[in-house]
């Protein structure tokens, strides 16, 4: 299932650091707060996504994130002109992925394969997140394929469980000739 979110990406960032200080040991600790944008942006993906008729994914899953940001500018405190900072796609994933916990899927520790792609960003473009999640195996995707080739050729049977697959010495001068990749 996919959903077409109609929102500015945001990336995920540390909140901000501050000291505090333990009142009964008087010993110095470190804190870090909420980062509001940051918060917002997830709340903004709840928000949208409460607009459909979503369907919380069970167990081992499969996600598929797509971004289009837009870099706006603003006015900062010292009255200087300033555009957002070019975002990386790892930071946008995590973000996204962060927010569509509890609502698409239990835990994003139960993801076993990410895609995502950052289409476009900068000033002028339509700011757009499609979130797609799915159980494991309900698409064949090339590289599960190659993944199942390659523990067949090397005589292992595909878990459908989720259980771990044992290690194994790759042969003497790496993969076979006839594997399909």
């Amino acid at each position: 299932m996919y959903y077409n979110l109609d929102i500015n990406p945001e990336p995920w960032r540390i909140g901000p650091l501050s000291v505090g200080r333990n009142k009964k040991s008087g010993g110095m600790f470190a804190q870090v707060g909420r980062d509001q944008q940051l918060h917002a942006y997830k709340q903004a993906v709840k928000e949208q996504l409460s607009l459909y008729d979503t369907f919380m994914v069970p167990g081992l899953f499969e996600a598929r994130y797509y971004f289009w940001r837009r870099q706006d500018s603003y006015t900062t405190q010292r009255q200087v002109e300033h555009r957002k900072h070019e975002a990386d796609l790892t930071n946008l994933t995590k973000a996204t992925e962060d927010a569509c916990q509890g609502v698409l899927f239990g835990n994003d520790r139960d993801c076993v394969g990410i895609e995502n792609y950052l289409f476009e960003q900068g000033p002028n473009v339509r700011e757009r997140v499609i979130v797609g999640v799915s159980p494991v195996g309900a698409r064949e995707d090339p590289v599960v394929k190659l993944g199942r080739a390659l523990l067949e050729e090397l005589g292992m049977a595909w878990e459908e469980d989720g259980e771990e697959l044992p290690m194994v010495d790759l042969p003497q001068g790496g993969f076979p000739d006839d594997l399909p990749f």
